[in-house]
């Protein structure tokens, strides 16, 4: 049994550390002091669980690590180096019955938990299922589709991409993740879906059958329309404390006009409100995730509070619309 722990005490992870080669069985412990690192090392060499101290679960970048682990089928528990606890509160919206360890147990109900014999499995997430959608011939109609998401994204993107076939329409992509997490998250989208998906890079034309990645917590990514559409990373300041900002990229897309699809769908705060509004004054489609289905409604509710949203969907339709719309007006 491969064990990786994470906790960004020192002192504490080698305790935890020391304690578990006792147990007889595990044939190998790593550490690490940050999420960005776990995060690495699961994707290497995934362990048989990952045991986390109790602060990482509520950082912004614990939503990645979640989505890695359940992509991955590997287990994860959690501790608290200040002691003991029944219950253990992470993210927004998220918790963690049954998934804590007490370091300080019996070996035999330590070893117990680390085999999950007391706790729930992770929930699996699906592969694409763009079969219903899958296209026999290249798309020659379309727009161009602009995503943004925060808090509860991972798996709506899942989602709304797993709907698309491997042909689609050209797709940019702003995900906060808090942190440098944007190539893991392109490499666990990619490996999820039909399209190619991967971080976009400046300059570049957006493609079909591809969807690009906002790639730096450094710059925003924008459309560049003096010669066409083609990407551009800028070094600006935050926007409503976001970089990349989903705001930055829709308002870039204004002058797109019909020529562009606009998506907003769970997250925290009001980022993409006000771009989309411009959007969809401008003629553009914009669609907004429901409340029942968001994990937080901020996002998406600001929008629809503003007038920005012209369809309000559960995410479960939300590709779907996307694919029937894009194939009504020329991209240039």
């Amino acid at each position: 049994m491969y064990i990786l722990i994470a906790d960004p005490d020192k002192e504490s992870l080698r305790k935890v550390g020391e304690k578990l080669t006792l147990i007889g069985g595990i044939t190998s412990i790593s550490g690490a002091t940050d999420l960005t690192t776990a995060f690495n090392l699961v994707e290497r060499h995934p362990p048989s669980v990952v045991i986390l101290e109790e602060r990482l679960t509520k950082q912004a970048g614990f939503e990645m690590m979640e989505a890695l682990l359940r992509c991955l089928s590997v287990r994860w528990l959690v501790y608290n180096s200040n002691g003991p606890q029944q219950s253990c509160q992470m993210a927004p919206n998220m918790t963690l019955p049954g998934r804590f360890l007490d370091p300080d147990a019996d070996l035999g109900a330590i070893l117990s938990k680390l085999k999950g014999n007391t706790d729930p499995s992770n929930k699996p997430i699906s592969f694409a299922q763009s079969g219903l959608f899958q296209t026999h011939q290249k798309y020659r109609m379309g727009r161009l589709v602009l995503i943004g998401a925060s808090t509860g994204g991972i798996d709506a993107l899942l989602q709304v991409l797993g709907s698309f076939p491997m042909d689609c329409p050209p797709t940019l992509v702003v995900q906060h993740t808090g942190t440098s997490f944007s190539a893991g998250l392109a490499r666990m989208l990619n490996q999820r879906v039909e399209p190619i998906v991967r971080e976009a890079i400046n300059g570049e034309v957006p493609k079909q059958g591809t969807v690009l990645i906002a790639p730096t917590i450094d710059k925003h990514l924008v459309l560049n329309l003096e010669n066409g559409i083609k990407c551009q990373l800028v070094s600006k300041p935050t926007i409503g404390g976001h970089r990349p900002s989903v705001d930055a990229l829709f308002q870039s897309a204004e002058p797109l006009g019909s020529l562009a699809i606009g998506v907003i769908l769970t997250g925290m705060g009001k980022d993409g409100g006000a771009g989309l509004l411009k959007m969809k004054n401008s003629g553009a489609l914009t669609i907004g995730q429901d409340k029942a289905t968001s994990v937080v409604f901020g996002m998406p509710g600001y929008a629809a509070k503003i007038g920005a949203v012209t369809n309000t969907l559960p995410i479960q339709s939300i590709g779907q619309s996307i694919l029937r719309a894009q194939r009504q007006v020329r991209i240039i």
